[in-house]
């Protein structure tokens, strides 16, 4: 068995791998949200226009900011914010779509405990 399994139970060690696969999941749709960004620049970026020039903050407040984006993105909080061109439309449609897929392989790892 792996080191989950053995010191937290079947159950634990399968919430706590699909816990681990979600903010994994979410760290690099922060990285790519954070690409977009830089790529077209901060004041045509939709997540970051309440943020007051972008391009000054440090690079972990730049990454913290995408990661939280990402989070909302995934779990399908993210309202009222809409992308601006095709990339931001095509890249948050995948976000969306790849949080729908993994709530659903984390309810079915949970459920197959």
């Amino acid at each position: 068995t792996d080191m989950f399994g053995s010191l937290l139970g079947p159950i634990w060690s399968r919430i706590s791998h699909a816990l681990y696969c979600w903010l994994l999941t979410a760290h690099y749709t922060a990285c790519a949200f954070h690409l977009v960004s830089l790529s077209v620049g901060d004041k045509a970026t939709w997540y970051v226009l309440t943020i007051n020039d972008y391009s000054q903050l440090s690079r972990l407040h730049q990454y913290l900011q995408s990661f939280s984006y990402a989070l909302n993105t995934l779990s399908g909080l993210s309202r009222g914010i809409f992308p601006d061109n095709d990339v931001q439309a095509a890249l948050a449609l995948a976000v969306v779509l790849l949080g729908v897929w993994v709530y659903a392989l984390v309810l079915s790892s949970i459920a197959q405990a």
